[in-house]
This record gives structure tokens, C-alpha cells and sequence, in this order.
């Protein structure tokens, strides 16, 4: 699950990037007025910064939870509790 979590945390990166880089490129591809350039696109950074923050902190909770969890589960293995609990 930790692999997962990680998964999911590079796709939202990698997602972030390229809204971000296209966000920067949208007024050099098309005409834009005074009220486009000062008020959407700034604002639609605003939320996507916003809503990436959320997520980032929602995948590293889980992420944090799902450690926690598997630190309390006791080793049962002989071998497992002779390589400190690694297992």
C-alpha cells in the first residue's frame, strides 16, 4: 500500500507540472484581455495551489496511518524479529 501511496503521490507531481506548465503557457498561445490575464489565470493558480496542497496532505496522512499501523503489528517470524522487525 505504501507503493501505492507513492504511486499516487509521483502521478500528482508529474499532473501538477504540466497544469502548472500549461497555465504559464495559455497566454503566450491565444490573445488574452486585461481581465483574463490579471484575474483568471491568477486565480486558477490560486486553486490548483490550493487544491494540490490538499491532496499532498491527504496522500502523506495515509501515508503516515499506513506506517503506524504496520510499526504496531507484532513479528511473529523468528527471522523476522532477528532482522529487527524489517519484515
Amino acid at each position: 500500500m505504501i507503493k501505492t501511496i507513492r504511486l499516487f503521490q509521483l502521478v500528482h507531481s508529474l499532473a501538477l507540472t504540466a497544469l502548472f506548465f500549461l497555465l504559464a503557457i495559455i497566454p503566450f498561445i491565444i490573445v488574452i484581455d486585461v481581465i483574463t490575464a490579471f484575474v483568471v489565470i491568477p486565480l486558477l493558480f490560486i486553486i490548483l495551489s490550493v487544491v494540490s496542497v490538499i491532496i499532498e496532505q491527504k496522500l502523506l496522512s495515509l501515508a503516515s496511518k499506513l506506517a503506524a499501523s504496520n510499526s504496531n503489528q507484532a513479528c511473529t517470524n523468528k527471522k523476522c524479529i532477528l532482522s529487527r522487525c524489517f519484515c
